[in-house]
């Protein structure tokens, strides 16, 4: 389960006023863009209600700040738009970075209103996103402002790493007037990196470094505030969840600083605010969750509940959910594989012994099922069809000729950010909706019966 975020954000960036030097005690920062050059058509294309040209720093109001040079980019919008760079002109591994620095620039006639960006690192046709939202207060002339790499988050489209970088771009919300000049990164060494690192998430989750919540760090993170229970059995079944999932799909390696995550809390407060703290740090506003599990940017969370104890089903429910996410570059959005898979690797570690009987009844009345084209539409689905999906996925994996197209398949989720299987359907299975729902039927039933 995962909540999605919202596309309305209320937090204000912080901005320093300040001249900023360009050479800091730990060394030189890294210049994307200074705008000194000819050819900004060339390099720059604008979208939507986006004008940009460049102009000299010296004719707009106010004194430069340093690293402000000759010349800039102004940038005007009437309705929204975007400008972005074409692809390859920025360095392309980001991780080592602490942070983004630009010059932004207002002319008196915005005095008086707020400047609202969307600041964004993506890849070569911009399906995936690394981004974070400036919502500036009013202010005129130069400023320098420095974002954290390891508080951007995800767009809607494909993962994209910090070792992925291709293209920057500014996303314009609403009509703005502005010019921005020196865009660098901020060197190796001066900050905390662009990954989110085991200290910083347990900071967010538990208002402390990791020290004692930090049960496990070999290959995933295990981080809780539980006190006087012993997790190693838990553990133990995490790796082996990490082989079976391996053994089943094309696992791929995660980055070793940014490994999949599980955070248990105490205190069932502690795991629904988690979500508010977090989205505050992304800029994002995302909604308390009603589930008892969820996993966001691949983070998964859940609480403690002294009745199950260790086996609790939702602790491996979840981290699966950040294991595919972190592994396989296929984002959490509550949809049928990501819920197929997760509720796959459930059932065999906490059996429901009342599936069996319900999944007998359901697989011959449709009014416990929605058709296949829609379950499989990569868009969220209810907890009512998460039988359908990992009957599905158990079709999958137990006939040869499938599970041998299934590295195909995540190929194609992975490259159009979405696991929509309806494109994929033809080309990697030679199947279409009806056939494959008279299989699944046949397979569900005989599958489910036997046991029942």
């Amino acid at each position: 389960m995962m909540i999605t975020m919202t596309s309305r954000f209320q937090v204000i960036a912080a901005v320093w006023l300040l001249s900023s030097p360009l050479v800091t005690a730990e060394g030189e920062v890294v210049p994307l863009f200074d705008f000194e050059g000819e050819g900004l058509q060339e390099q720059w294309t604008a979208a939507g209600t986006a004008a940009a040209a460049q102009v000299a720093s010296t004719a707009l109001e106010g004194a430069p700040l340093d690293g402000v040079k000759e010349k800039c980019m102004t940038i005007k919008t009437t309705d929204g738009g975007m400008v972005y760079s074409r692809p390859g002109l920025v360095p392309a591994d980001w991780r080592t970075h602490p942070a983004l620095r630009l010059h932004l620039h207002r002319p008196a006639s915005q005095k008086e209103k707020r400047l609202i960006l969307d600041v964004m690192a993506l890849d070569d046709d911009g399906i995936g996103q690394l981004w974070r939202r400036l919502d500036l207060e009013p202010f005129t002339g130069w400023a320098c402002i420095d974002m954290p790499l390891r508080f951007f988050g995800p767009g809607d489209g494909r993962i994209l790493r910090w070792d992925g970088i291709r293209r920057f771009g500014l996303r314009v919300v609403g009509t703005a007037e502005f010019s921005v000049d020196s865009i660098s990164l901020l060197p190796p060494g001066s900050g905390p990196t662009a990954l989110l690192d085991a200290n910083e998430l347990s900071g967010i989750a538990f208002g402390k470094p990791a020290g004692d919540f930090l049960k496990h760090e070999k290959g995933f993170l295990l981080l809780t505030d539980v006190q006087g229970v012993d997790f190693k059995p838990l553990i133990c079944e995490m790796e082996d969840a990490v082989a079976r999932v391996a053994s089943w799909l094309p696992l791929g390696d995660a980055d070793p600083g940014d490994p999949p995550v599980l955070v248990i809390f105490s205190k069932e407060d502690g795991y629904r605010d988690f979500a508010t703290r977090y989205a505050a740090a992304i800029m994002r506003e995302i909604a308390s969750p009603q589930s008892d599990g969820y996993t966001i940017n691949g983070v998964a969370t859940a609480f403690w509940d002294p009745s199950q104890g260790l086996r609790r089903p939702t602790f491996l429910h979840e981290f699966v959910h950040s294991l595919v996410e972190k592994h396989m570059q296929l984002p959490n959005r509550s949809e049928w594989f990501q819920e197929a898979v997760a509720n796959y690797l459930q059932q065999q570690f906490r059996p429901m012994k009342e599936y069996p009987p319900m999944i007998t009844k359901a697989v011959v009345d449709p009014a416990f099922q929605i058709p296949l084209p829609q379950l499989c539409n990569g868009q969220p689905i209810s907890t009512n069809q998460y039988w359908q999906c990992f009957t599905l996925f158990d079709l999958f994996l137990s006939d040869p000729t499938m599970r041998e197209r299934l590295p195909q398949l995540i190929d194609a989720f992975r490259k159009t950010g979405n696991t929509d299987l309806g494109p994929h359907l033809e080309p990697i299975f030679a199947t279409d909706w009806k056939t494959l729902d008279t299989r699944w039927r046949a397979f569900t039933l005989g599958r489910f019966a036997q046991r029942h």
